[in-house]
């Protein structure tokens, strides 16, 4: 019997899609083990396919604006190194196994940006269940995450609506909080990502900064337009290849006027309702 092993994570949720998810998909697909657990926050279980699931706690997982890369606000370092030895103990016993038996792998628990390998990651999107209103279906939706001031994002807000509305739907690190939608749901922290993601499969375009929303409507190959100080990643022939042809990505940092964003997304809209 092979058992694979992988956490826990109590980061955000930009690195787990842009580095520890891919990882894990990469290290299933290398070592093709019997069983798999992960551990992480539970609202993010949907995204792992052919694994047994486990959370970490909830209290964590609630404090979401602590999230920063691998690390969390609220936990310390002896304690994650105390919670990485009672997982691979839970593992261990589930299975009848000794330690040395399991294949553990978890990602260090420090600030490192780059801890994964560009060819150590397989990018897909898990099939799951999550029923979105038929009112959020084929909507021009921005997801306003907070990169840029807020003045900017009020003056892309205001281009993309002399075209059409837009459905605003973010987490507790956007802006526009009195349009999200997604703040107003009961089921907030139980659904936040199955949400967000739903509204960029069933969108017109999506609108969105160059990080993890931004892969994911690149791996949907959706009409995307991205702004970001790191293009090369998100281009059609960047550096993840993502090959979407509807995605146009364009740079803007603290030094780029709000001029040449909101004439640019005036651009991408006159091209799409040709």
């Amino acid at each position: 019997m092979s058992i694979l092993a992988v956490g826990p994570y109590y980061g955000d949720i930009e690195y787990e899609l842009l580095h520890f998810n891919p990882w894990v998909k990469w290290l299933q697909t290398c070592l093709r083990p019997t069983k798999t657990y992960v551990m992480t926050h539970f609202n993010r279980h949907f995204l792992y396919s052919d694994a047994i699931m486990l959370p970490v706690d909830y209290t964590l997982t609630r404090n979401e604006l602590k999230q920063k890369m691998v690390l969390h606000g609220d936990l310390s370092n002896i304690q994650f190194n105390k919670n990485v030895k009672e997982f691979k103990w839970l593992v261990a016993n589930e299975n009848g196994l000794k330690l040395k038996d399991i294949n553990h792998y978890n990602l260090n628990y420090n600030s490192s940006r780059y801890q994964v390998s560009y060819y150590n990651k397989i990018f897909n999107l898990v099939d799951f269940e999550y029923e979105l209103p038929e009112t959020l279906k084929d909507r021009v939706v921005l997801i306003p995450e907070k990169r840029i001031t807020e003045s900017c994002m009020i003056e892309i807000y205001n281009t993309i609506s002399k075209f059409e509305e837009p459905l605003v739907v973010g987490d507790l690190k956007c802006y526009l909080e009195d349009k999200n939608m997604a703040l107003r749901y009961t089921s907030y922290f139980q659904d936040i990502y199955k949400l967000i993601i739903k509204c960029i499969i069933h969108a017109k375009v999506v609108f969105c900064s160059g990080h993890q929303w931004a892969v994911i409507s690149n791996i949907l190959r959706k009409n995307v337009f991205i702004w970001s100080n790191t293009p090369s990643y998100f281009k059609t022939d960047g550096l993840y290849h993502y090959n979407n042809i509807s995605a146009m990505c364009i740079v803007f940092d603290k030094k780029t006027p709000i001029k040449f964003i909101t004439k640019s997304i005036e651009y991408y809209m006159g091209g799409l309702k040709r």
